[in-house]
């Protein structure tokens, strides 16, 4: 005898099967699992039956009574059919505040329990027939929980809801308790606290009020309503203090509440005297390649009064002949040298190119919301090298002052191919005019760039040879220039100084 059997899922669970007789050697009474039966139904041959389960209660509910102690409850599951339906797992999921119980044992992690759930001695829940699993209840948090219950019988899944003070007005506060860090006195912090109906009517708020130590409060207006969609409602919490000390207190939302109308919430803060803030610059590598980007990163400074309000950055060390600052940004990341925007105090990091090789010190200083200077304790101060490229590289530098100009005035760095002549043809020089010269076949490596240029001022202006060619080769050395370009306010005295790099190292300054 083989089996076919159907499902319907509804209301109700509904198992179904047609039986056939076949020839001798057929399966028994207790089905073929290959053919998909279910088991333990039994009857003569030609005898169609149907197992209905149906669940008692559905949904099930835990009433909101304000305790928080295990509860119990009984679900019922009735096999309203002629068939028996054997039962393969039970899972819960949602809240873990639920668990289930079979003949006092857990059926998720003892499944045996379910071969026979109704005790008659043979597998599967008999016709007319019921099984009683017990759903405890523990409420650790007074608020309301949620999960449900899947019954698994022959491949399909019945599923009941479990609702445990879910019911009516509730109201939670997350977290129960708020302790701000250390703020100096005058100063000030501010928590977040979120409100959450935890039933299924929305929960009107009545009033806030604050007992204890001065200096706790709502940091703007308060809600009014918490929905009950569970949707969370923000009420940031603010601590100020007046005093020094360690001060508490405590918040008290006025709800309509039913079972916990006045919902408390403790606050706890240390007000200190105000100190200096502290300025914290990131770590930074101890060498950098010169005309790099530096990122500088003051997040990291601190203050008891709750806030840092400016962020400083100065350099206070740098060679002989560099100008560039830190900045808010580049205009072009690539390129340092074409400037940026100002660097914003508002803001704790700032970006930096050094723009010569040589040691720099970067120094930071902050000021807090009550325009306390990290000056008066320290201020962070960080060091660091920029090098030059290794390897073959030619880098030469041109740096200058004008003593009775404090605006400074225009040079011009010019490097002369070897085979450039005299006067020199202009697609031999590299200069302001022709900062990137194609100088022959033997490729770009060979041809100089002008990567930095200053039109005004003191420098530097920079040009690079990633691979020179050997001078022995050409019949003549490299040559270098300085221009200098005369204003309106006609010539003025200048000292320059040329500085010629190989392969990383500093060879020759004049």
């Amino acid at each position: 005898m083989s089996r076919t059997h159907w499902i319907a899922l509804a209301a109700t669970l509904a198992l179904g099967c047609t039986e056939t007789n076949e020839s001798a050697g057929g399966g028994g009474a207790g089905g073929n699992p290959a053919d998909g039966g279910v088991g333990g139904m039994g009857g003569a041959g030609g005898t169609d039956c149907v197992a209905r389960l149906t669940f008692d209660p559905d949904p099930l509910v835990f009433p909101r009574d304000g305790t928080t102690g295990p509860r119990e409850h009984t679900l019922t599951v009735h096999n309203n059919g002629d068939c028996a339906v054997p039962f393969e797992s039970v899972t819960l999921t949602g809240s873990q505040a639920f668990q289930v119980r079979l003949d006092g044992r857990d059926p998720r992690r003892q499944p045996e329990v379910l071969v026979d759930p109704d005790g008659d001695g043979r597998a599967g829940l008999g016709a007319g027939r019921s099984a009683n699993f017990k759903v405890l209840y523990t409420n650790p948090d007074n608020g309301a929980h949620v999960a449900e219950l899947s019954l698994w019988a022959a491949g399909e899944a019945r599923t009941v809801s479990l609702r445990g003070d879910a019911d009516g007005r509730c109201l939670r506060a997350e977290p129960t308790a708020l302790t701000f860090p250390p703020t100096g006195v005058g100063g000030g912090s501010v928590l977040p606290l979120t409100l959450r109906a935890c039933g299924d009517a929305p929960v009107q708020i009545e009033a806030l009020r604050f007992d204890g130590a001065p200096g706790f409060e709502a940091a703007g207006d308060p809600p009014r309503e918490v929905p009950a969609s569970g949707a969370p409602v923000e009420l940031p919490i603010s601590f100020r203090p007046r005093m020094e000390g360690a001060l508490s207190g405590r918040l008290l939302v006025l709800s309509d509440d039913p079972l916990l109308p006045q919902l408390t919430v403790q606050l706890l803060g240390r007000a200190n005297t105000p100190g200096c803030p502290q300025a914290v610059i990131a770590p930074l590598p101890e060498q950098v390649t010169a005309g790099t980007v530096v990122l500088l990163d003051g997040s990291l400074s601190q203050t008891d009064t709750g806030s840092i309000a400016a962020y400083e950055w100065t350099i206070i060390e740098r060679p002989a002949g560099g100008t560039s600052a830190p900045v808010e940004s580049y205009f072009n990341r690539n390129s340092p040298a074409d400037g940026g925007r100002p660097d914003d105090v508002v803001t704790p990091q700032a970006l930096f190119s050094p723009d010569l090789p040589g040691r720099y010190t970067v120094r930071l200083r902050v000021t807090d919301n009550l325009d306390v200077s990290s000056e008066d304790c320290g201020d962070a101060t960080v060091s660091f090298l920029a090098v030059v490229d290794a390897g073959g590289r030619m880098q030469v530098q041109l740096v200058w002052r004008t003593p009775d100009d404090g605006d400074g005035t225009d040079l011009d760095l010019q490097l002369l191919h070897p085979q450039a002549g005299d006067p020199p043809d202009g697609a031999l020089i590299c200069d302001a005019d022709n900062p990137t010269p194609d100088w022959g076949d033997a490729g770009p490596a060979h041809d100089p760039v002008l990567d930095v240029d200053d039109v005004d001022g003191g420098g530097p202006e920079n040009i690079v040879v990633a691979q020179p060619q050997p001078t022995a080769d050409l019949g003549a050395p490299y040559r270098l220039r300085v221009r200098y370009v005369a204003d309106a306010a006609g010539s003025r005295p200048v000292v320059a100084t040329v500085r010629l790099f190989a392969g990383g190292a500093l060879v020759d300054e004049r």
